[in-house]
């Protein structure tokens, strides 16, 4: 999955974010960014407006993801690569 082909399946107001330049998140959440090697993005609840729409995208073009809550009981997206 390349960044573009992610970003022309979702909605428009869905902020994608590498793995990689989310060390801070991994940091805050006590998180060992290593233990995550099979994803390449993060969708974070709190920069998306609309989740429904964003988890029907990711469905209907059966994009394989996971869904977590961080420390703060706000949920993000892990895309796998």
């Amino acid at each position: 999955m390349t960044y573009n082909k992610l970003q022309s399946i979702l909605p428009t107001d869905s902020e994608i974010h590498f793995k990689t330049d989310c060390s801070q998140f991994f940091l805050d959440n006590n998180l060992s960014i290593s233990d995550y090697s099979k994803y390449k993005f993060i969708l974070f609840e709190y920069t998306i407006d609309n989740w429904t729409d964003t988890i029907n995208s990711l469905n209907s073009n059966n994009i394989d993801y996971t869904i977590k809550t961080d420390d703060w009981n706000l949920d993000y997206i892990l895309i796998n690569k």
